[in-house]
């Protein structure tokens, strides 16, 4: 009896030679070497020349690699996904083709794709409008052209580690929606950088990257709660808003500098407060896992990180931070100043006129007070806590308040009013003002 082949079995899915694997070969085979300029590139532990191929063969392959790809079951993908994936590393993609390429044609979704070590010598139209449905890695890949990728859409990591743009490089309206950061660190930017109204689940991180002046992250949205993020990420979310910020003070963007300021800052309290309680959920994770899980809260370590963090964020420093963050977004935002302030005083007027109308005696006018505060004494009451805050504890007042609660809520009108007022004076300065803190 012949004895059956080897195979290797993960998970009750056999790996080897798949129509996957086969369909990157025949691509790849298919390719001819670039000899203009003698560039090795190591692959796979070989050192490998860069191989020419146009946009339309790259995006025929992608398109039935993915087509191939989304067939497989998912635990399957996740199984292999170190072997399957969109092939398309150390590249040479010229730039005399593609002058009348309609994206169009193709599938905007792409199976996970590596372009590591790649060339684009062309202006490029491959990424704009398209769905990574798996991973999208351009480490040390290098765009001698525009790259575009607005409104692309990225589902899991995406890895701009060490790339290169010569030109622009625009991602305005994508979507990053992984768990884990996008990452563009030491990359280089030469000039005009757009992530005007882009998503962000996670900070992007961009250590020991800088920007240029024509940079922006006008719109851009993050994940501002940190919901579903477990402590250590939260703390990493901390330490990506803080490089974000400096390079925006770096590239003279005041606008974008504060936006990132409220994100680390909002983090910052969040790290602060829930470290106890993620830690709990993160060691009942372990338990199930199998690892030491309870133990791990009672090691001497742990108990002073967590008393180094609690330290360093009081409760009262927590609500004013909270209070700050509510109000104007740390400063970076004065409409939202504005509207606090009109939120407080629409409240207080409310309350005024239903205590006047359940309970006439609440209020006390004197003859000599004008018609208006006679016939409307709870909007003249409001009126006067607004310009004459004073007032309150004047006996020469024109409304006099007989109940104690309306007292106390007429103060939190006044302080909260001109509090707040001056906040929104710091948003706009902050908002509006010439040059950044880069020029301090």
């Amino acid at each position: 009896m012949k004895s059956k082949p080897e195979q290797t079995v993960k998970n009750n899915y056999i790996s080897g030679s798949d129509s996957l694997q086969l369909l990157t070969g025949k691509f790849r085979s298919s390719l001819k070497e670039w000899t203009k300029e003698l560039r090795l590139i190591e692959i796979d532990g070989e050192n490998k020349p860069l191989l020419c191929a146009s946009v339309t063969e790259i995006l025929d392959y992608a398109t039935e690699y993915t087509k191939k790809w989304k067939l497989i079951p998912k635990q399957q993908k996740e199984d292999f996904k170190h072997i399957w994936f969109i092939d398309c590393r150390d590249l040479y993609i010229p730039s005399e083709l593609d002058l009348f390429f309609d994206p169009r044609e193709y599938s905007p979704d792409f199976a996970p794709i590596k372009f590591d070590y790649s060339l684009f010598d062309v202006r490029c139209l491959l990424f704009n409008n398209k769905t990574f449905l798996g991973g999208a890695s351009f480490f040390k890949t290098e765009f001698h052209g525009d790259a575009h990728f607005e409104q692309a859409q990225f589902n899991s990591e995406a890895d701009f580690d060490s790339a290169i743009f010569s030109r622009d490089a625009l991602f305005s309206e994508c979507e990053f929606k992984s768990v884990k950061n996008a990452s563009f660190q030491q990359t280089t930017f030469s000039k005009r950088v757009d992530f005007s109204n882009t998503s962000f689940e996670r900070v992007p991180l961009f250590h020991e990257t800088k920007l240029p002046q024509a940079s922006s992250f006008s719109g851009a949205k993050f994940n501002k709660s940190g919901k579903g993020l477990s402590q250590q990420e939260i703390h990493q979310e901390l330490i990506a808003s803080r490089s974000l910020r400096q390079i925006a003070a770096s590239y003279k963007g005041q606008q974008d500098e504060a936006m990132f300021f409220a994100l680390e800052q909002r983090y910052y309290r969040k790290n602060c407060l829930e470290l106890r309680l993620v830690w709990h959920q993160e060691s009942m994770k372990t338990c199930l896992q199998g690892k030491q899980g309870l133990k791990d809260l009672l090691l001497f370590d742990t108990w002073k990180y967590w008393k180094h963090w609690a330290i360093r964020c009081s409760f009262i420093e927590w609500i004013i931070s909270g209070l700050y963050d509510w109000i104007s977004e740390y400063g970076s935002n004065p409409t939202r100043a504005v509207c606090r302030a009109i939120d407080i005083n629409l409240v207080a007027f409310i309350f005024y006129y239903a205590f006047f109308t359940f309970d006439s005696s609440t209020f006390d006018i004197p003859k000599k007070a004008s018609i208006f505060a006679h016939q409307y004494p709870a909007a003249f009451f409001w009126l006067q806590n607004l310009l004459n805050p004073s007032a309150i504890v004047s006996s020469t007042a024109m409304v006099v308040v007989n109940n104690q609660l309306v007292a106390i809520l007429a103060i939190i009108q006044s302080f909260g009013t001109y509090i707040i007022l001056a906040l929104a004076a710091l948003a706009i300065k902050t908002k509006y003002q010439k040059g950044g803190s880069g020029d301090k």
